[in-house]
């Protein structure tokens, strides 16, 4: 399901498998959304991190910023089951992505 449209404050978890090269891996994020922001905290095999970006319309994008580590950027769009699929990179400025990524959003 995705997040409804309009302000006001949504909270639940961003589910979904990242893949790289031959590996994937599953990652869950707890999230609030605020208006188009979005903000959470997070747990994959890699490590602890932090998500900060936006949800606008059926785009979305957020710096995901593991603790004491590397930054990844996220750019996606909704699908037509609701869920995101986009890419993802080491460097945001140009964005140069080869690695994928899906994952829904869940209501709490």
């Amino acid at each position: 399901m995705a997040p409804q449209k309009g302000g006001g404050e949504r909270a639940g978890q961003l589910i979904g498998t990242w893949f790289q090269g031959g590996s994937e891996g599953d990652f869950t994020v707890d999230v609030t959304l605020r208006g188009e922001v979005l903000e959470g905290n997070g747990k994959d095999e890699v490590g602890e991190f932090s998500v900060n970006g936006t949800l606008s319309g059926s785009k979305v994008t957020f710096e995901k910023k593991y603790l004491n580590a590397h930054t990844l950027y996220y750019k996606g769009e909704m699908g037509p089951d609701d869920g995101y699929a986009g890419m993802y990179s080491f460097k945001n400025n140009p964005f140069t992505a080869y690695d994928r990524f899906v994952m829904k959003f869940v209501p709490s």
